[in-house]
């Protein structure tokens, strides 16, 4: 049972094209590097952000900001194409980029801390845009105050905003994402990107209340069994 939390993190090197090495964030305080090729950047893409989210629809404009992180944001963006959809990026410095943005776009991802100061970008301008968007984000959680504050900033312009929290670690990728009802229930498991399991932490055995142990589907570089992510 020891063996069942124990990280195994696999780096292929032998015939392998390694795409992009990712640096862990150090929130579990181990933190770590993993390899990732074109293979699992692609799945990820495809599989997470666009196939298994329940907003996804073929042909849909699809904005985020402009990142150095490069490899996965292209790999996301030739999806959405592929899709007959289009992608459009925005620097969050320049208001009127933004503010262009959310009046093209159909669904905007991005990290949560920059959804909420789009919000606060955009609430100020005079401006009745009538239409609905999506806003999906991953990161830091939004509590209910913030929900609200970003709904209610959107409709100072016109905008009915939907939004939907994505669950994700660095080691794994998109595990999950929310229904626009409650941001911090996610039914929508990406499952064949990760098995999911739930343990009691202090026996390591299956529990309906406990922590979260990933082990990745799919993936060709670097593989995590049983890996534990430190969430309740």
């Amino acid at each position: 049972n020891d063996l069942s939390l124990i990280v195994l993190c696999l780096e292929f090197s032998s015939n392998l094209n390694i795409e992009f090495i990712r640096q862990s964030s150090s929130t579990t305080g181990k933190p770590k590097k993993i390899f990732l090729t074109k293979h699992d950047l692609n799945h990820w893409a495809r599989a997470g952000r666009l196939n298994i989210t329940p907003y996804f629809k073929k042909g849909m404009t699809v904005a985020h900001s402009r990142r150095r992180e490069k490899n996965y944001l292209s790999s996301l963006d030739k999806s959405v194409k592929e899709s007959g959809g289009k992608i459009i990026t925005f620097d969050p410095h320049k208001t009127k980029d933004v503010l262009n943005c959310v009046k093209e776009a159909d669904v905007i991802l991005d990290y949560s801390e920059l959804i909420y100061y789009i919000s606060e970008l955009v609430k100020t301008k005079k401006t009745n845009l009538n239409k609905s968007i999506i806003l999906s984000y991953t990161g830091n959680r939004l509590d209910k105050q913030d929900l609200i504050k970003i709904k209610n900033n959107f409709e100072k312009i016109g905008v009915k905003a939907e939004i939907y929290s994505e669950y994700a670690t660095t080691e794994i990728g998109p595990i999950g994402c929310s229904d626009n009802k409650n941001n911090n229930l996610f039914e929508n498991i990406y499952d064949d990107i990760a098995f999911i399991e739930v343990v009691d932490p202090n026996t390591n055995q299956p529990s309906q209340n406990g922590e979260i142990v990933v082990t990745t589907l799919n993936r060709t570089g670097s593989v995590y069994i049983r890996y534990k992510v430190e969430d309740i």
